[in-house]
């Protein structure tokens, strides 16, 4: 699977690289582009889970780049059919998130394989996720296309890369992320529709996933992330 990671360093963030950080007397840091111009760095805001966290992310900084990224160890089988996991209903999500920060900026990413034949995944294929509040979050695959006989994966991401050229600004790319991640975060799922190129499946959380609360994949994965970067 291609990596996502150098999709939006190309895509976003390639103005990364001429930035640099600097450190005012009040403790404040900014970060000056290659320009001379200046602005002051995103601040992280502490956060705290309202469930109970059971995933843990790991984190890699990059040697060269000192580029941060985090990830999620996958979750198997978390989502079935008719939400019972039996021999009857055995397509299913295996799934996991990623995410990298650069300058402040940070984005999610979640890594899905669909156990089944959709035909293939592409860049079309859409991820619809209801959550228990009736709000629909789509989410677009942003990765290489798999026509995989027993499975298919893709990566998704909160935001289409087409619309990416419309944007001004890494801020407002942020924003727009932020808008479906929080989503996600704080409300738990009912029901995901996921469409390939040939067949479409709706799967709900399975009942019984025993390594964790199903309904809660993207909220334990996005929280796991967030409280690292």
């Amino acid at each position: 699977m291609k990596k996502l990671l150098s999709i939006f360093l190309i895509a976003i963030c390639t103005n990364a690289y001429s930035q640099v950080e600097a450190y005012l007397e009040s403790g404040d840091t900014i970060i000056v582009n290659e320009n001379n111009t200046w602005e002051q760095k995103r601040k992280t805001q502490v956060i705290n889970s309202d469930i109970d966290l059971i995933v843990e992310a790991s984190v890699k900084v990059d040697d060269f780049s000192d580029v941060k990224t985090a990830s999620t160890k996958t979750w198997l089988k978390w989502s079935s059919r008719d939400g019972k996991g039996g021999m009857l209903s055995s397509s299913s999500f295996n799934g996991k998130a990623r995410a990298i920060d650069v300058a402040g900026v940070q984005i999610i990413v979640f890594d899905i394989t669909y156990a089944g034949d959709l035909g293939c995944l592409s860049r079309s294929s859409e991820m619809i996720v209801k959550l228990v509040n009736g709000e629909l979050i789509k989410l677009y695959n942003v990765s290489d296309t798999d026509c995989g006989s027993d499975s298919q994966s893709g990566t998704f991401c909160p935001v289409e890369l087409s619309e990416l050229s419309d944007m001004s600004s890494i801020e407002e790319v942020q924003t727009m992320v932020d808008a479906s991640i929080t989503k996600l975060r704080d409300t738990n799922i009912e029901k995901i529709k996921l469409t390939g190129s040939k067949y479409y499946t709706e799967q709900i959380p399975n009942t019984k996933f025993k390594n964790g609360k199903a309904p809660e994949f993207f909220r334990q994965h996005i929280w796991a992330l967030q409280k690292v970067l």
